[in-house]
């Protein structure tokens, strides 16, 4: 059966010697460039090691292949069988999204699809030395002596893994719904620690605390992630209902508070210019406009420490319809006809 595998790298150094006088030409100089029309490289090269382990996995002679157009720069090695050796291959692992330097590496095979889990060692050239380069150093070592060039790699060592559990944390936080007469239900998480509570306090004005505003701080933001977190994992598939306007409340989307108006156009001539003061009064307004959760935290002295989280379903409405009737210029019978659905949903 197949079972889990862990990579250890080690690092170790690679000679390679090139057959001398074998060479054929190089992708380069197939393709036509003309700059590298005489570029050659190693068509036989021997691979050795004094580190005992990384010659026995990489070490041998390795034969380039004819095929082309199947590995990056038709550059694919395979190596001689001799006494039972595992087959080894030797070729180009490039960076595809071309942001970094590609890889000569040695696998058990030689398809990309297979990745990274079948490759036996990488070499660590110099970050100057792109793999052609240091191919074509090789190609022409093996046109005039055939010395041996060493190069630095990274083997990877494949080890079964110890057994995987997956560990499911277990927190004290519990949501209770409670129903309203009219309207969407409240939402009490309890179980937070006296700390959490603490910090929760200090961003909190008469007790109430003010979620993702505009104007809220990183660590606002931080706890308003970290209590959130729980109501995800309630359901809230069957909260949804009506919004209801209440005696001598605004039209939706005409609330001044909720919903401010945008100021309107002035054109002088063909441009268009805005009133600087009531830009401004504006922006003042839509930064004070009331959230659309509220959360609420229990006193110091309570012996629970939970936070009662309910929607404010008439201030989104109001910030929907003005969104909604805003530029149609319709009467005013069209906009009191005007209905707000609400839905609490896992969007917080």
């Amino acid at each position: 059966a197949d079972e889990w595998e862990v990579c250890e790298e080690r690092a170790a150094t690679l000679s390679f010697e090139p057959e001398h006088g074998d060479v054929s030409s190089s992708y380069r100089s197939e393709m036509g460039l003309l700059d590298f029309k005489e570029e050659v490289v190693a068509n036989k090269i021997h691979v050795g090691s004094s580190d005992t382990q990384a010659a026995s996995l990489v070490g041998g002679t390795y034969v380039r292949q004819r095929c082309r157009g199947t590995t990056v720069f038709g550059a694919l090695w395979k190596r001689e069988a001799a006494g039972g050796s595992e087959a080894m291959w030797l070729f180009v692992n490039p960076d595809v999204d071309r942001t970094g330097p590609d890889h000569l590496v040695f696998g058990t095979t030689p398809t990309y699809r297979d990745g990274r889990a079948f490759h036996v060692a990488e070499l660590r050239l110099r970050p100057n030395q792109p793999v052609l380069e240091w191919l074509h150093a090789l190609g022409q070592a093996a046109l005039t002596d055939g010395k041996v060039v060493d190069a630095p790699a990274t083997l990877l060592e494949w080890r079964r893994a110890p057994a995987v559990k997956l560990l499911e944390e277990k927190s004290g936080l519990a949501v209770e719904q409670r129903a309203a007469s009219a309207g969407p239900p409240t939402f009490v998480v309890s179980g937070l620690s006296g700390g959490t509570m603490s910090k929760l306090r200090q961003h909190a004005s008469g007790g109430r605390l003010a979620i993702l505003a505009a104007a809220s701080s990183a660590a606002e933001r931080r706890l308003a992630e970290a209590l959130a977190a729980p109501l995800l994992r309630f359901g809230f598939a069957q909260l949804s209902g009506v919004a209801g306007l209440g005696e001598d409340a605004a039209l939706w989307g005409k609330c001044e508070v909720s919903a401010p108006c945008r100021p309107p156009e002035v054109w002088d001539g063909r441009r268009r210019v805005y009133d600087t003061e009531q830009s401004n009064a504006y922006e003042r307004a839509m930064n004070a406009r009331p959230q659309a959760w509220e959360v609420r935290l229990s006193d110091e002295g309570q012996a629970t420490n939970c936070v009662e989280v309910a929607p404010r379903v008439e201030v989104a409405a109001h910030q929907a319809a003005e969104r909604l009737l805003r530029g149609r210029n319709l009467d005013a019978g069209a906009t009191a006809a005007l209905q707000v659905d609400w839905h609490v949903g896992t969007r917080l």
